[in-house]
């Protein structure tokens, strides 16, 4: 017997690490596919705002308390790269996907006994956002609705704006780190809940609070719900009559008061910067997430009407729940800020784990257990690698050009330190700048924006990120009229680019506010004043009073989609990757 055992285990830890090199494989394969291709050993940026986190691991605007984790890993595996942020990047791409399947492999081993269940789980809940959730491009469409199609149903103003590209677990660090982090957490809470033989013992209390300190410095969007389901399951395990093991959860949310109210001073702004993302609202959301969570929580809710005593239905409940209640607290409260986060990073794994405990307490016939388990992991491994390429091909066009972009520059010899790039394309600045070895600064670098949040006054004021945007119209010929149209055109679009240098971000960009708390009509009365403001700054320019910012600066265009500009310039500089071309011009 005991020979079997150790051959079973053997088998069993065979199948898990298969899967983790499938992971592993999984992150790796662009990065190489990619090098390959464009004949450079090189990284491949398949989601947004990677860059930006990889420049500033703490955070563009200062320290986040919700960086500490990330930032600290990152800034140790830059230090052990010489610098190398492609590298960092490919490294955290390789190594945590699998780190989050068996983290998520973890809470599997809590809720199930059997191999192939705990396996399948892991899968489904390290793919969770991407599995479910109708907004996500990347997904593998098959045979499921659209985000159109629910929006129709549903209604678009009760419906978040999730769209998105990108498999979930290949942003860099963040959300990668945290899904690692909290994952184990969630699987060490519920090992702590399930058990009923003994009181906690104090090493398990340590553990709990050790982990929930990592925890609390990890992405908020995907710690936070923890804390909530923290706070039902106590109440829950109180009316069950577990009051020590609700004291010990009411322990741990102790220890995160602190980052709970770093954070929310985060959230909430300041008097002097204006700049919130809290907003009021009393409407509801709805969601794949919600909805989930909705009949979860009713069907373990009547399930413990009858088993007031089971903890796998206290902790499955505890679990709906919080997709519900951060998703519509504002239903209550009158306050929220943006939940399509929530939906696209954790809403869908609180959802599985709950489906889990629920399903683990069925009584299933184990003659087709097994075939249906496997054929399920077999499905969900295509639809993964089918995603992975999806991915790909969504982000490929952006990698070539900004590979071009930095052989242009690589190759631009004469190009001087005291020289400011103007971007033909200014989103490619930040991305750019991690592919080229070479230090520079471009004229226009929406980083900017969250370094110094602009405030939400009640009309205009120039700042020096307008002064940075009326130059780089100046140095590319866009006219005042065609500036307004510019403005005009986010505007009405509830998003774009150029409006970030001028208003506050909630007050344009709809995803912000999840579209509630838009100020068009403000923007628009603004827009006058905006506009004599960059005529009077090309007024000044053009009679020898130059910006500060820009004061004894030489400028280099860098030119990724026009051939040749107007006027008496010279190329410097060229490079190419696939059927993109980049060159560098300065005028003679």
């Amino acid at each position: 017997m005991p020979q079997r055992n150790c051959h079973d285990a053997s088998r069993n830890s065979r199948y898990v690490a298969l899967l983790a090199a499938g992971f592993l494989a999984l992150g790796l394969w662009q990065h190489l596919y990619f090098s390959y291709s464009v004949d450079q050993l090189t990284f491949f940026k398949n989601a947004f705002d990677e860059d930006t986190y990889l420049l500033h691991p703490f955070g563009p605007g200062g320290i986040r308390p919700d960086r500490l984790l990330s930032g600290t890993l990152v800034s140790g595996l830059l230090w052990l790269l010489q610098g190398s942020h492609g590298l960092a990047l490919a490294v955290l791409d390789t190594f945590f996907p699998p780190l989050i399947f068996l983290a998520a492999y973890f809470v599997g081993a809590a809720i199930f006994r059997e191999i192939k269940a705990r396996c399948l789980f892991a899968i489904l809940l390290a793919l969770a956002p991407d599995l479910f959730s109708l907004g996500n491009a990347a997904s593998y469409p098959g045979p499921f609705p659209t985000l159109d199609q629910f929006r129709a149903l549903f209604g678009k103003t009760l419906v978040p704006p999730i769209e998105t590209s990108f498999l979930a677990l290949y942003r860099s660090p963040e959300p990668q780190i945290s899904y690692a982090i909290v994952f184990c957490q969630i699987g060490l809470l519920l090992r702590f809940i399930f058990n009923e033989a003994r009181p906690a013992a104090l090493g398990t209390i340590l553990g709990l609070a050790v982990s929930q300190a990592l925890t609390m410095i990890c992405y908020l969007i995907v710690a936070y719900p923890l804390l909530a389901f923290e706070g039902f399951a106590a109440f829950l395990l109180v009316l069950s009559g577990r009051v020590r093991k609700a004291v010990i959860l009411g322990f741990l949310l102790t220890i995160s008061i602190p980052a709970i109210y770093a954070s929310v001073r985060l959230g909430s702004g300041g008097p002097t910067t204006g700049a919130t993302m809290l907003f009021q609202s009393r409407m509801p959301e709805i969601t794949v997430g919600v909805l989930s969570a909705a009949m979860l929580a009713l069907l373990s809710g009547i399930m413990l009407l009858q088993r007031k005593s089971d903890l796998r239905l206290i902790a499955a409940f505890a679990l709906a729940i919080v997709p519900l209640a951060i998703m519509n607290q504002q239903i209550v409260t009158g306050w929220m800020i943006s939940g399509r986060d929530w939906e696209r990073f954790i809403n869908l794994s609180f959802v599985v784990v709950s489906g889990g405990i629920l399903l683990s307490l069925v009584n299933r016939r184990r003659d087709w257990q097994g075939p249906v388990t496997g054929a399920a992991i077999i499905i969900t491994l295509v639809f993964s690698t089918l995603s992975s390429m999806r991915t790909y091909n969504l982000w490929l066009a952006d990698n070539l050009k900004s590979v071009a972009i930095a052989r242009a520059i690589e190759a631009a010899d004469t190009l001087g330190r005291d020289t400011l790039l103007v971007f033909e394309e200014p989103e490619y600045a930040p991305l750019v700048s991690l592919r080229t070895r070479r230090s520079y600064r471009p004229l226009l670098d929406y980083t900017e924006v969250f370094k110094n949040p602009i405030p939400a006054t009640p009309e205009f004021k120039p700042t020096p990120l307008s002064a940075s945007l009326f130059e780089y119209w100046r140095q590319t010929n866009v006219s005042p009229a065609t500036a307004q149209e510019i403005l005009q055109r986010e505007a009405l679009q509830k998003s774009g680019y150029y409006s970030g240098f001028i208003f506050n971000i909630c007050e344009y960009w709809s995803p912000c506010t999840d579209g509630r708390n838009v100020q068009t009509e403000k923007i628009f009365r603004a827009l006058p004043s905006v506009i004599t403001s960059y005529e009077k700054s090309s007024r000044d320019s053009g009679a020898g009073e130059i910006p500060k910012a820009t004061a004894g600066r030489h400028f280099a265009h860098v030119l990724s989609k026009s051939p040749v500009p107007s006027g008496a310039f010279a190329k410097i500089g060229e490079g190419r990757a696939g059927p993109f071309i980049a060159g560098i011009w300065v005028q003679n």
